[in-house]
Parts: structure tokens; sequence; C-alpha cells
């Protein structure tokens, strides 16, 4: 899913800040009132996470008409990463592929891939539901997952776009360790490479992100595709190249 922090539309800004006060509130209210019960914290911040997105999803946040992932995932910006996508995956020696977040498929539909498996998962039910009556076949399958804590597929390439862009520091470090843990060999994501300073946020907000930056210092990227939607890349990394470090936040 996609947006800025300060969008054009009038109606989408008065819902985007209402919504932001709300859950910097809901938030710094939920921790406060959660210290104690320190075991649940987990599966809590998961229900949080699947209900924001679950109600961007189902309202229609971002008004997009052509797709519910926001104007991130509209054919027109996805022109460069659908057509750079399928040799990415080739250098990469891919026969498997796990898409999370896969949205509404609306753009990955269109790509010709040349793999044995294309899993593409998402924190909403509902979604997954549709996805997979739609365009579930033997060779593409949809799985509800939570990046930051499921238990996720081994795969050769995972690709996260437009994803940490919503995460705070804590919570994009954790989806790495999970990967790192599930074997994937192949991390393809969103970076903003003409950024000159990350900033933290809280988890479901908005913020650009630079991975070659700190906190996360990523190294040289294998592989750099132009996905120019608001001035992005995909970057191709070894998960094992990584140096996943510690830190706070929501």
């Amino acid at each position: 899913m996609d947006s800025s922090s300060s969008p054009k539309n009038p109606q989408r800004a008065v819902v985007w800040s209402a919504m932001k006060s709300y859950v910097n509130e809901a938030v710094s209210t939920a921790k406060a009132r959660l210290n104690e019960h320190v075991p649940q914290l987990g599966a809590l911040e998961q229900k949080y996470r699947r209900f924001w997105f679950s109600r961007i999803y189902h309202h229609n946040f971002w008004l997009d008409s052509e797709s519910r992932s926001g104007p991130g995932s509209t054919l027109k910006a996805t022109e460069s990463i659908r057509r750079e996508l399928p040799e990415v995956l080739r250098k990469a020696r891919a026969r498997t592929m796990l898409d999370v977040p896969c949205g509404d498929f609306n753009w990955m539909k269109h790509v010709e891939l040349d793999l044995d498996q294309y899993i593409g998962a998402d924190i909403v039910p509902d979604l997954i539901a549709l996805n997979q009556q739609q365009h579930g076949n033997e060779r593409r399958q949809f799985m509800v997952r939570d990046l930051i804590q499921d238990d996720l597929p081994k795969v050769d390439v995972v690709m996260v776009r437009d994803l940490f862009i919503h995460l705070s520091y804590r919570n994009i470090f954790r989806a790495l360790t999970n990967l790192r843990r599930s074997g994937t060999e192949h991390l393809l994501a969103t970076t903003h490479v003409g950024l000159s300073q990350n900033e933290d946020i809280v988890t479901g907000m908005w913020r650009p992100v630079n991975l070659r930056l700190a906190p996360f210092n990523f190294p040289e990227p294998l592989h750099l595709v132009e996905d120019p939607h608001k001035g992005r890349h995909m970057g191709l990394w070894r998960l094992s190249d990584l140096e996943l470090g510690q830190t706070t936040g929501a």
C-alpha cells in the first residue's frame, strides 16, 4: 500500500490527519496499559496490524479507483517493475517467489513469471480469500501471513514492495529477521535511493525508507530496478549479507 505524508486529495488529507492522531494516541495508550502483559504483546500487536491494514483495504482508504492497494499499485505506476521483474528473477536464478504484501494483485497478474511457484501473502484475510478464488492455481497460491511474526515459506526470492515504508524500525528488523529464519535466499525490497536520512514512525503511517542508510546499512544491492512512483527503486540483496541490528519502536 502506498501514499504520501501529505495527501493532495483534501478529503484524504482530513481522514489521514484524523487517523494519524488516532493511531498515535491508541499506540501510546496501549503501551502504557500492556506493560504488565508482555507475553501477550506480540499477539495484540498482530491484531492491531491486521485491524489497521484491513480497514485500509475495506474502506479503500487511498480512494483509488483502480486498486485498493493504493496509487502505487496501478498499472501506470508499475510500468517499470512489471517490465524488469522477470529479468531480476532470472538473474537471481529464482524458481520460487514470495510476494508480501501481495495486495489486491492488481498489477502482478499482468506479469509473465517463469516460476515453478508464486506465493502471494498478505495480513488481510478477506483480501487473500478473494485473490485465491480469482487468481489461484497449481503454480500460484495465496496465504494469510504477517511478515513480522508468522512462519514463512522458504523461497528463492521474497519481494517486499511498499511495506517497510509503513513499518517502524523495530518491525522492519523483526520482519528481516523472520525472513532470514525462513531460509529464503534473496530479498527484493523498496528503497528510496535519493533519501538522505531515515526517520522512524508508528507502524501504519508512511514515510520513505533508504535501506542503504542507518539504521539498516544495507550493502550495495546486487541489482537495482527503477520503480519511479515517488522516486523509489527496488533493490535485490542476499539476506545472508545483511547485518540485522536491534532497535525500538511501535
